[in-house]
């Protein structure tokens, strides 16, 4: 399994390239095997087929990312003799396949309640604001929502216009879990959040201090244990950024 994430804002296109020799070193290649590369769905676990070039034993797989989005990508080796036709299977209400391996639940957080603020008061508040830097989240809102402005002036040279920062932004999130869960764990890349910045789960506060490196996806991951801070029902996040 390969998981690949687009962290830019923009959209990435590109080739995965897969060489049998080294991720299979002790299969034997014949001329009948093959590979088969699915892309699998991480909200419904569904495997979708991926078409590839191949030459020599290597493969190049055309992959395409939206930005940040991310894909989960199966490699399989298969042999003449094997089953060569792709049956889609999904995730079942307890993680499981339809075969023996297990798939851990993951929940991607991406869109968020936004409310930018400052001294004096609501700077402007939308719903489903996408996971990228504040000032693209301001730039698609410009013609409805302004951003507060500063000006300064050397002595001798024109006034020049900045933004007024400090700006308090509240990044809140509600998610429903029908049963209590034993264990839950969030992770995200260490550079996520920049800035001075608390989150709370339920009420509850958590801050930078509290998460520990962990490699999940890459080594940039940090993690918090945060089963004590979920329950039954609908649950709420909220992180809050001094930009």
């Amino acid at each position: 399994m390969v998981f690949l994430s687009n962290q830019e804002g923009q959209r990435l296109e590109g080739q995965m390239k897969v060489v049998a020799k080294q991720l299979w070193p002790g299969e034997e290649l014949s001329e009948g095997t093959r590979l088969l590369a699915e892309r699998l769905n991480l909200e419904t676990g569904q495997r979708e087929p991926l078409p590839f070039t191949s030459s020599g034993g290597e493969w190049c797989i055309s992959l395409k990312l939206a930005p940040y989005e991310a894909h989960a990508v199966r490699l399989t080796l298969q042999h003449a003799q094997e089953e060569s036709e792709v049956i889609p299977s999904a995730l079942t209400k307890n993680g499981m396949k339809s075969g023996t391996s297990r798939i851990v639940n993951t929940l991607r957080m991406g869109k968020f309640r936004l409310v930018a603020s400052n001294d004096n008061g609501v700077i402007f508040e939308r719903d489903h604001v996408a996971v990228k830097p504040f000032i693209d989240v301001a730039a698609e809102w410009s013609e409805n929502h302004h951003l507060p402005l500063q000006f300064n002036q050397v002595f001798g040279t024109p006034k020049k216009a900045s933004v007024a920062y400090p700006i308090q932004c509240k990044y809140t999130i509600t998610f429903e879990l029908r049963t209590a869960l034993a264990e839950c764990l969030l992770f995200m890349d260490r550079a996520a959040i920049s800035g001075n910045w608390t989150m709370e789960i339920n009420g509850q506060r958590i801050g930078p201090d509290q998460f520990e490196t962990i490699e999940i996806t890459d080594h940039h991951n940090i993690g918090c244990n945060i089963t004590e801070l979920l329950h039954s029902g609908l649950n709420e996040m909220t992180v809050t950024v001094q930009v």
